[in-house]
């Protein structure tokens, strides 16, 4: 017969370490499974990214007169855009080149 883990009883007594060695693979296990999640999301978000928002924003590009008003929003977009993956506030008071410094050093290219 196994014993119930749950209950303590006097032929298999459990220190305190014991018990907390027991539960050590088990936050090792779900702190690894939350981070390599939160990678494939951001990889995802990534995708997303580049698939959908920037061929709907650069449709019809290559016949456009590229104003520097029109830069100046594709670069507003692609920062608001960068921001709200990363979840950085714009109260953050984060500059543009540092949001894209953090995007590059996930060893994501963003701009394919």
């Amino acid at each position: 017969m196994i014993p119930n883990c749950s209950q303590q009883s006097a032929v298999y007594p459990r220190s305190e370490a014991s018990k907390f060695s027991l539960h050590l693979p088990t936050l090792v296990l779900r702190e690894s499974t939350i981070l390599i999640l939160s990678f494939i999301i951001h990889l995802w978000q990534f995708q997303l990214m580049k698939c959908y928002v920037w061929s709907i924003a650069l449709y019809g590009a290559e016949t456009w007169t590229l104003r520097a008003t029109d830069q100046k929003h594709l670069e507003s977009l692609e920062m608001w855009c960068w921001r709200g993956i990363e979840k950085i506030s714009w109260t953050d008071h984060v500059r543009n080149e540092e949001v894209l410094l953090k995007v590059k050093s996930r060893g994501i290219s963003y701009m394919k």
